[in-house]
């Protein structure tokens, strides 16, 4: 079976990213995407993480970059856009 796991928080989205989950497709609907990832155990593990608000550490820069990359993704669709990514 092939899950999926959509979020339309950026900053778990960022957070996904860096911790090696490719974005597989983003879609936007008024102001907002939403961003798909193939889902698994790990990830589900880290999106629990999250949630709950357990420590993580990070490279502050690698978040601040994948925000900023996710962010300008959207900002070019226009309403009703999906588009697949490679990864």
């Amino acid at each position: 079976m092939n899950s999926m796991y959509s979020t339309c928080d950026l900053s778990l989205a960022a957070f996904l990213v860096i911790q090696g989950f490719p974005v597989k497709t983003v879609s936007k609907a008024g102001p907002r995407g939403t961003f798909a990832f193939h889902q698994d155990q790990a990830l589900q593990d880290l999106v629990m993480g999250w949630i709950n608000q357990s420590a993580f550490m990070i490279d502050p820069r690698a978040f601040l970059a994948a925000i900023k990359d996710l962010k300008s993704l959207v900002v070019r669709m226009s309403d009703g856009d999906i588009l697949e990514c490679r990864g």
